[in-house]
């Protein structure tokens, strides 16, 4: 039998649809403008939900099929024709299918949606049958506990309590123990506790009332017993006696004579009792309130007593801890969602616990600046043919495949500034290797491309061409945004030249640039070559350039090599020798663009001794 599942779906880190499903559901944005936003209806083979504006291009008309399976699983389908939807650290490309278990969590677009196990029909607590019309809880007669001191906690005789007693006691602490194991879901939670309240106290009806300063209080869970003649409906609380169990702190009731104060519109009632919930700060921040009806047959039972009043306080005790509880798993939750959007899964799972690794410091990094070469001629001509969704279709699919090779390989998405990302290695998390790793995403980045320009050739009229620059180096790493937009990056000239490091891509004709300084990083395994000394604006010293090829050719030692003569023999000012290797190795390779650019350079300086200079100016 499949199983129950529950989704929720959190956009910019805030949630904002939670339910349970039994069947297939589809996933996409408005097909027209009727649809309501968090809507369920019914769709073509499953149920749709539409969980985006029609102008969310992000998200699909029909995106995804959820699909929950037997032995807690789910069966999640890729509908679209281009879109990728990211699971943790892989991708699903369009058409594809993947079983997963619960819990999981994908990316759509701007969103993030978790797959839940939900509770079962009528799973709740249920604290057994005492064999009494008595309370069960007024026969305990426990004294009060000191918790401060824990040498003041009495030690409990169960032999002496008597066979029900003891049951009685044992069944009690079990549900307790089980409404906290159970706190993983709010609603469910206040449902559970209420539940509790009314079947362990032999309580008619029952209601778990938050208080806000604002707003006053409010219902979060209810339920009643069922009597002969029915379940009674939750009467409205009497608001005096919340007040004074706020003012005074502690557990307030009203039984037999002393319910007879008209004014408070219990008229009817046999018992009225109301048990404080605290907050963190030691506030209340609300209630579990119970009433017992005066007829109520033969579910009437005995006074509340003080053993009662102790159990029902204890029972609150644990709500306001299952609410702290819950507070930090949804605190949790939101902090590794805000950090999925730049960190792998991995590492968002240890930001979210231990947040000190965001606190700015120095640290090594080696950064990677990616620009895609003519973006604004592109979007122009996208945009005058085909409309803005075109723009930021074929921008969401550059910069989402490209993130995907960054993560791949344990970087940190920095930033996207217009045509341009940003990522980093080395922080927050200590990477040995930052420098390796970040020449190896830029590699899969360019080894993407031909297959992304094919995709969207027809689409915006040109290929999509991209300029790759890297810098290894000392930065101040942290949170380099504000507390309203958290985004976490480097600062310092080692970003500063590694921005410039990517301008010279297209001054120098090679596709991924790299400093010394990364260079001296890497092992053999690396195809790279020596491309000279550049001169760039507002850095200082001028810096050593390499060209990192991502798929080598056979002939790529001969390249390096007749490359490396002509760039020795360029730097001792024998432009006439540069010129003659550089002749040679065009007509061998005809297509090495670094080589031709140096041509140029070495031509330009022949008889011109006084003025010779071997470093070269990247133009602005």
């Amino acid at each position: 039998m499949p199983a129950r599942l529950r989704i929720e779906i959190y956009r910019q880190d805030c949630l904002v649809y939670a339910d349970d499903i039994a069947g297939p559901i589809e996933l996409g944005r408005q097909q027209h403008a009727r649809e309501m936003l968090f809507s369920s209806q019914p769709g073509e083979s499953a149920d749709r939900l539409v969980i985006a504006p029609m102008e969310e291009r992000t998200v699909s008309r029909r995106h995804l099929l959820v699909e929950p399976l037997p032995l807690g699983r789910l069966r999640i389908t890729n509908l679209t024709s281009r879109g990728t939807v990211h699971l943790g650290d892989q991708s699903m490309q369009p058409g594809a299918a993947h079983e997963l278990p619960m819990p999981s969590k994908l990316a759509v677009g701007n969103y993030r949606i978790h797959f839940l196990a939900a509770p079962s029909p009528g799973d709740e607590i249920s604290p057994g049958v005492v064999p009494s019309t008595q309370s069960s809880a007024s026969r305990l007669l426990l004294p009060p506990l000191s918790l401060t001191d824990s040498s003041s906690i009495p030690s409990v005789d169960l032999a002496r309590l008597g066979p029900h007693q003891s049951e009685s006691m044992v069944t009690w602490l079990q549900a307790l123990i089980k409404l906290l194991q159970r706190a993983t879901d709010s609603d469910d939670f206040f449902k559970n506790a209420i539940h509790a309240v009314v079947n362990l106290f032999r309580l008619d009806t029952g209601r778990v009332l938050l208080y806000d300063k604002k707003q006053g209080w409010r219902t979060a869970a209810e339920h009643a017993q069922t009597l002969p003649g029915g379940r009674p409906s939750p009467r409205v609380p009497s608001n005096r006696l919340l007040q004074r169990m706020r003012d005074q702190k502690k557990t307030v009731t009203r039984q037999g004579a002393g319910i007879s104060d008209q004014r408070e519109s219990l008229e009817g009632l046999e018992a009225v009792v109301v048990s404080p919930i605290f907050g963190r700060d030691g506030e209340v921040i609300g209630a579990l309130y119970g009433d017992r009806l005066r007829a109520a047959g033969s579910l009437a039972a005995a006074e509340i007593t003080r053993a009662d009043v102790l159990l029902m306080e204890t029972l609150a005790c644990g709500v306001g801890a299952g609410l702290a509880r819950l507070e930090q798993q949804r605190a949790a939750i939101e902090a590794q969602i805000r950090f999925e959007q730049f960190f792998t899964p991995e590492l968002a799972k240890q930001l979210a616990l231990d947040p000190n690794l965001l606190d700015g410091r120095d640290n090594e990094v080696t950064l990677l600046f990616c620009d895609i070469r003519g973006f604004s001629g592109i979007v122009e001509n996208i945009a005058s043919r085909r409309g803005a969704a075109v723009v930021m279709d074929w921008i969401n699919d550059v910069f989402g495949r490209l993130s995907e090779c960054v993560l791949n390989h344990d970087g940190v998405l920095v930033d996207y500034v217009g045509d341009e990302m940003i990522a980093m290695w080395g922080a927050p998390a200590f990477q040995a290797n930052h420098a390796q790793l970040a020449c190896k995403a830029a590699m899969d980045i360019w080894r993407l491309m031909p297959e992304i320009s094919r995709h969207w050739l027809n689409e915006i009229g040109t290929e999509t061409r991209l300029g790759i620059g890297l810098n290894s180096g000392l930065a101040r790493v942290g949170n380099i945004g504000t507390r309203r937009k958290f985004k976490y990056g480097a600062l310092g000239e080692a970003v500063n030249i590694c921005s410039r490091v990517q301008g010279a891509t297209k001054h120098l004709q090679a596709g991924i640039l790299i400093t010394d300084e990364t260079r001296s990083r890497l092992d053999g395994n690396f195809a790279t070559r020596r491309l000279g000394l550049a001169r760039m604006v507002n850095i200082k010293t001028p810096v050593v350039l390499h060209e990192l090829c991502a798929d080598p050719p056979p002939d790529w030692p001969e390249r390096r090599r007749g490359y490396d003569e002509a760039l020795h023999e360029f730097e001792r000012q024998q432009a006439q020798k540069a010129v003659a290797l550089l002749h040679e190795l065009l007509r061998a390779f005809p297509d090495d663009r670094p080589a031709a650019v140096l041509l140029r350079r070495a031509e330009a300086l022949l008889g011109h001794a006084g003025a010779y200079c071997h470093v070269y100016d990247v133009p602005r």
